[in-house]
């Protein structure tokens, strides 16, 4: 057979061509992917499996490419792919309850405590011969390499992706009390306040106006998530994006995003924590979502028919969800002294202010063309909201001052008396 040069240049075409479509399946078996894909579905399916991983000797070997990326040594040919693999594992493990005890705590503390429970995957042996560092080693490897990045003193770029996913990784552990201790002398919440609007880390890279943008919600996203404990709130507030993250989250919480695909809860967690604080209620005013909540609370209220009666029934999940998320903005003194205050002198209608007056101070008046005057279930609604804003001394002398609403619950009970 003949063999031309021709043909032998389209042959070898040909075969350049079916190794470039075989290289996404050849990425996907090496080994190092594999051991990683294999343990994240180990930890995602079976707990007892899981469990039997949680080894300090495996952790501190799957962050050993982090260790060699802060030396400037290059772990492999795909150094970013490797990096984003080993911050997967991480997250997943850190999901996990038992996962993230077991890397606040480190292997002996994690199954001395498993013992006790009585747990049968664990063993004194193991106990024994663990390293008490490791815990320790893992914060201070992947903190040091998240502020090394931002520092831009790596000695080679990190992209926004991998710092993206070593940074969810620490959030899947602030977001926790214990969690937010041992991370919190590392001052995380300041690095990432400080690189929202200067990212000089980005100098080298390509795109940089793109990745500015992208950067700014990942480190925003980051910051909101230390809301999740009062502690991080604090800390959240002396960085000073506490307006900055809360109209990032109520602009999410307007679409029905979710957190995160590793976080099961809403929103809702957050704005509870947030209001806590005069700052944070400041904050949740400012941006609109307690004007949100309070407008929904009275799509509810009003009669969405021409004639006839109001039909509210209080046990529906829609009503019981709005209801719910306006009792969470106001369940705190500070939050609800904030509101009071901003609210002074407006009449506007998506007020808790507006809505006190509106059901309870001025019930039983004549109102021409009001539905909400004889509506029963609207006051029912609006006493479950004023029964939890008084649960204190203090909210209830707020309240009571303001507002004067005692008088007219008694002047309500009087005419609703029925002599016999």
């Amino acid at each position: 057979m003949c063999h031309c040069p021709k043909a032998g240049l389209s042959n070898h075409n040909q075969s350049s061509d079916q190794n470039a479509a075989q290289q996404p399946e050849l990425e996907a078996l090496k080994l190092s992917k594999f051991i990683c894909r294999l343990i994240r579905e180990i930890i995602a399916t079976d707990t007892e499996c899981s469990e039997r991983l949680y080894k300090d000797d495996i952790l501190l070997e799957l962050t050993q490419p982090i260790k060699l990326a802060l030396e400037g040594k290059p772990a492999d040919s795909n150094d970013e792919g490797i990096l984003l693999d080993i911050a997967e594992t991480l997250s997943n493990i850190a999901a996990t309850d038992s996962g993230k005890k077991f890397i606040l705590r480190g292997e002996t503390e994690f199954r001395n405590d498993a013992l006790k429970k009585g747990s049968t995957s664990t063993s004194t042996a193991a106990a024994s011969s663990t390293s008490p560092a490791a815990s320790g080693g893992i914060f201070e490897t992947v903190v040091t390499f998240v502020r090394t990045s931002l520092d831009g003193t790596l000695k080679r770029p990190t992209s926004v992706k991998v710092l993206g996913a070593h940074i969810f990784f620490l959030r899947q552990l602030y977001r926790t009390c214990e969690g937010l201790l041992k991370l919190q002398r590392y001052d995380l919440h300041k690095t990432l306040a400080t690189t929202v609007e200067n990212a000089k880390w980005m100098k080298p890279l390509k795109d940089r106006p793109m990745l500015i943008k992208e950067w700014n919600s990942i480190s925003i996203d980051n910051l909101l998530n230390f809301a999740g404990t009062p502690k991080g709130v604090l800390l959240l507030q002396q960085s000073g994006s506490m307006e900055p993250c809360v109209s990032y989250m109520f602009h999410r919480y307007e679409k029905k995003m979710q957190v995160s695909k590793c976080e099961k809860f809403g929103y809702g967690v957050l704005v509870s924590q947030v209001s806590t604080t005069k700052p944070g209620m400041q904050a949740l005013c400012k941006t609109g979502l307690t004007k949100s909540f309070l407008s929904d609370l009275w799509t509810v209220l009003e009669c969405s028919q021409p004639f006839g009666v109001p039909d509210v029934e209080l046990d529906d999940h829609s009503t019981r969800k709005v209801t719910v998320n306006t009792l969470k903005v106001f369940s705190s003194f500070p939050g609800l002294s904030a509101v009071v205050e901003l609210e002074r002198g407006t009449e506007e209608r998506d007020t808790l202010s507006y809505m006190v007056r509106k059901i309870v101070v001025d019930a039983g008046r004549e109102r021409s063309g009001d539905p909400l005057v004889t509506h029963e279930e609207s006051h029912q609604i609006c006493l479950r909201i004023l029964k939890l804003i008084t649960s204190s001394l203090d909210s209830f002398l707020l309240v009571q001052s303001t507002f004067h609403f005692q008088e007219s619950l008694l002047r309500l009970q009087e005419q609703a008396r029925v002599d016999t």
